[in-house]
C-alpha cells in the first residue's frame, strides 16, 4: 500500500498533494491574495465581481487553475495608483485560466494576458476588451487558447510557441494584427479574424503549420499569411479585404504545402499568391470570387514547381490564373467571366491541361513564353481565346473557337 501511495505520489504531485481550492473573497479577499496563499496545483475559484489588480501567477505555481465563477472582470488599475501593467501574467508552466474577462490593461507590455515563457498554458472561455497593446501575447511551448475573444485592443494575440493551438477564438476590431503564431507544428482552427487595421488576419511563421476552417474579413493587408516550409491551409473563408489585402500568401513553402478548399471573395489584390521562393505546393479546389484589380491577378504563382488543380477563378477583376515562373503544372482550372486573361502564361515549360476559360474580357489562354504544353483545355465566348507569341512544346485534343495575331499552333521540333 506504501509502495502504490509513493508512485501515485511521483506520478501525480499536485493531485496527492496540492489539490485545494481557494476560493475569491470567501477564503482570500483578492485574487493576488488568494495567489500569494496558493500552492502549485491548486485552484483559485472567484466569485462574480470587478476586481481592480493585476494578477502575477508567479513561476513557482506550476499546475495552479484560475477559474471564474459567473461574471469575474479582472481590471488592472486603480483609482489612485492608475493604471498597473498587464491584467494577468503567467510565469508557471501547466497554468490553465478559465471563465474570466481583463479589460483596460495599460502599462508594463500593456497586453491584456502576458505569458512569459511558460510552457503548456491554456486560456479558456476568455475575454480582452481594450487592451493598450496586444490582447493576448506570449510564449513558451504547447500553449493552447480555446473559445476566447480579443476586442478593441491595439493589437490581437501574438504567440511565440511550438505546438500552440488557437481554436475557436474570435478577435476583432484590433489594430495591427489578428492571430500570429511565430513557432512549428502550430494549429489555428475555426476561428473568427475581423477588422483588423495594418495587419494581416491570421500569420504562421513556421514549418509544419495548420490553418483550417477560419473566417478572416474586413482585413488591411493579408487575410491569411503562411511562411515556412510545409502548411496546410484549408477550407478557410476570406473576404472583403479592401486596401490592397491579399486572400492567402504563402512564402518559402516547400514540397506538402496544400492550400485546398479556401474560399475568398472580394479582395484588392490577388485571392492567392505562392511567392518565389516557394516550391512544389499544390493549390487545389480553391474558389476566387470578385478578386484582383488592374494588374493583379486572381491566381498568381511567382514560384515553380507549383501544381494548381481544380480551382475556380471567377469575376476577376483582372487575370483569371496568371503563371510568371516555369515548370509549374495546371489541371482543370476555370476561369470565367474575368475582366482581363483567363490564364496569362508568362513563363515557360509549363503543362496545362483539362483547363475551361469562358466568357473573359481579354484572351482565354494567353501563351507568352516558350515550350508550354497543351492537352484537352477549352476556351470560348473570350475576346479571344488564345493567343500566343512563343511557340509551344506540345499542342493536343484543345478546343479553340477565336485566335489573335499568333495563335496558330507553331509547335517546337
Amino acid at each position: 500500500m506504501k509502495l502504490a501511495l509513493a508512485v501515485a505520489t511521483t506520478l501525480f504531485p499536485f493531485a496527492m498533494l496540492h489539490a485545494g481550492t481557494i476560493r475569491v473573497p470567501a477564503d482570500q479577499p483578492s485574487i493576488d491574495a488568494a495567489l500569494k496563499s496558493a500552492s502549485a496545483g491548486d485552484t483559485i475559484e472567484v466569485a462574480a465581481g470587478l476586481y481592480r489588480e493585476a494578477v502575477v501567477i508567479d513561476a513557482s505555481l506550476d499546475g495552479v487553475t484560475l477559474r471564474g465563477k459567473g461574471k469575474v472582470i479582472i481590471e488592472p488599475r486603480d483609482p489612485q495608483l492608475g493604471a498597473l501593467g498587464p491584467g494577468i501574467q503567467i510565469a508557471a508552466a501547466n497554468v490553465t485560466v478559465r471563465n474570466l474577462i481583463v479589460r483596460h490593461a495599460k502599462g508594463g507590455s500593456e497586453a491584456g494576458i502576458e505569458i512569459q515563457g511558460a510552457n503548456s498554458v491554456a486560456l479558456e472561455k476568455v475575454t480582452v476588451v481594450h487592451a493598450n497593446g496586444h490582447g493576448i501575447v506570449g510564449s513558451g511551448k504547447l500553449l493552447r487558447i480555446e473559445n476566447c475573444t480579443v476586442q478593441g485592443c491595439n493589437g490581437g494575440i501574438e504567440l511565440m510557441s511550438d505546438g500552440a493551438i488557437v481554436r475557436k477564438t474570435k478577435v476583432e476590431q484590433d489594430g495591427q494584427n489578428g492571430i500570429i503564431v511565430i513557432g512549428d507544428s502550430a494549429i489555428i482552427e475555426k476561428c473568427k479574424v475581423r477588422m483588423i487595421e495594418g495587419g494581416s488576419g491570421i500569420s504562421v511563421a513556421g514549418s509544419l503549420g495548420r490553418v483550417e476552417s477560419n473566417d478572416v474579413s474586413l482585413i488591411d493587408t493579408f487575410g491569411i499569411w503562411v511562411d515556412g516550409a510545409v502548411s496546410t491551409v484549408r477550407g478557410n473563408k476570406v473576404r472583403s479585404l479592401p486596401d490592397d489585402g491579399v486572400g492567402i500568401l504563402v512564402q518559402h513553402a516547400q514540397l506538402g504545402t496544400v492550400l485546398e478548399k479556401n474560399t475568398i471573395t472580394e479582395t484588392s489584390s490577388s485571392a492567392i499568391l505562392i511567392a518565389a521562393g516557394c516550391s512544389e505546393v499544390l493549390v487545389r479546389k480553391n474558389v476566387a470570387k470578385s478578386c484582383g484589380v488592374e494588374d493583379e491577378p486572381s491566381f498568381l504563382v511567382d514560384a515553380g514547381f507549383t501544381t494548381l488543380e481544380g480551382n475556380m477563378a471567377q469575376r476577376g477583376q483582372c487575370d483569371g490564373f496568371r503563371v510568371t515562373t516555369n515548370f509549374n503544372e495546371l489541371i482543370g482550372n476555370v476561369a470565367k467571366f474575368c475582366l482581363e486573361d483567363g490564364f496569362d502564361i508568362d513563363g515557360g515549360a509549363n503543362v496545362l491541361t483539362k483547363n475551361v476559360s469562358i466568357g473573359n474580357g481579354g484572351e482565354g489562354i494567353e501563351n507568352s513564353n516558350a515550350l508550354n504544353s497543351y492537352y484537352g483545355n477549352t476556351s470560348s465566348k473570350n475576346r479571344i481565346d488564345i493567343a500566343a507569341s512563343a511557340v509551344f512544346a506540345n499542342f493536343d485534343g484543345n478546343v479553340f473557337k477565336t485566335g489573335g495575331a499568333n495563335t496558330l499552333p507553331e509547335i517546337d521540333d
